[in-house]
C-alpha cells in the first residue's frame, strides 16, 4: 500500500514538472521564439514599456522611430493565435526569416513573415515582419525601379 501511495504521488509530482503554457521566453533564444514573441507583445493591453520592446525588436531597425512600431505591433492584435510554418536562414545574411500562419476570430487565415537576427549573447532580435495590413520598417521603394507603363500604338 505504502509503495502504492509513493508511486502515485511520483506520477503526480511529475506531472506538475511538466513546463507550463505561457508566453514566449523574453528575451527570444531563437528566430522562432523572436517571431512568437512578436505576436505576444501584440495581444498585450497598454503601452510597452522600451526595455521589453528592445528585447524582441532590434533597437537598431526601430530607428528612433518608435510611433512606426507601435502602430506596426498594434496591427498584428488582430491576428489571432499564430503558428510557425517554415524558419529558413537567409544565404549570406544573418537573418533567419521565419513564415508564420495566424487565423482571425472570423475563419480568416494570415500569412506573416518576420526576419530576426542573433545577438552575440545568443538571443534573437526581430528586424523585419509583414503580413496582411502591416510592414515594418517600411522600406523604401528605390526610384526608377518597377513596372512601367507606355502608351499602346
Amino acid at each position: 500500500m505504502r509503495r502504492a501511495l509513493l508511486g502515485a504521488a511520483f506520477l503526480l509530482a511529475a506531472g506538475c514538472a511538466c513546463p507550463p503554457e505561457g508566453p514566449p521566453t523574453i528575451p527570444p533564444r531563437s528566430a522562432d521564439d523572436a517571431a512568437l514573441a512578436l505576436f505576444d507583445l501584440a495581444s498585450r493591453d497598454g503601452d510597452l514599456p522600451k526595455e521589453t520592446l528592445f528585447q524582441v525588436v532590434d533597437a537598431d531597425a526601430a530607428g528612433g522611430d518608435g510611433a512606426a512600431l507601435g502602430d506596426a505591433i498594434a496591427a498584428l492584435r488582430s491576428a489571432g493565435t499564430p503558428r510557425v510554418v517554415t524558419s529558413e536562414a537567409l544565404p549570406g545574411q544573418d537573418r533567419t526569416v521565419v513564415t508564420l500562419e495566424a487565423g482571425s476570430p472570423e475563419g480568416a487565415v494570415g500569412r506573416y513573415s518576420v526576419q530576426a537576427r542573433p545577438l552575440a549573447d545568443g538571443t534573437w532580435r526581430v528586424v523585419w515582419f509583414d503580413g496582411p495590413g502591416v510592414e515594418w520598417p517600411n522600406l523604401p521603394v528605390p526610384k526608377d525601379s518597377g513596372l512601367t507603363t507606355s502608351p499602346v500604338e
